[in-house]
């Protein structure tokens, strides 16, 4: 993550805060994603005020994994293919 994305030194402390088993799933996730050819959609909520301030609050990371049905009328073949939505969100 660090080598490919220009992250702040708040988001370079969260990543490394988050349990091996999200990591390794989230890793997994994307994998799949990739190698069946799906979509990916990144949201990120905008801070309130209170968070922009340095100020505790509630931070939630979101996988939603999505298995669609795709069909090409080129070929006529019928394709299940996987997707994820990951997002940020601040409570």
């Amino acid at each position: 993550m660090h080598t490919h994305f220009d992250l702040s030194p708040s988001e370079q402390a969260d990543l490394s805060s988050l349990p091996a088993t999200f990591c390794d799933s989230m890793a997994q996730q994307v994998a799949d994603v990739l190698e069946e050819g799906g979509l990916f959609s990144f949201f990120k909520e905008e801070q309130d005020d209170t968070a922009q301030r340095g100020e505790p609050r509630g931070k939630d990371i979101l996988l939603q994994p999505v298995r669609r049905a795709q069909y090409s009328f080129d070929d006529g073949t019928l394709t299940d293919v996987r997707d994820l939505s990951i997002a940020i969100t601040y409570r």
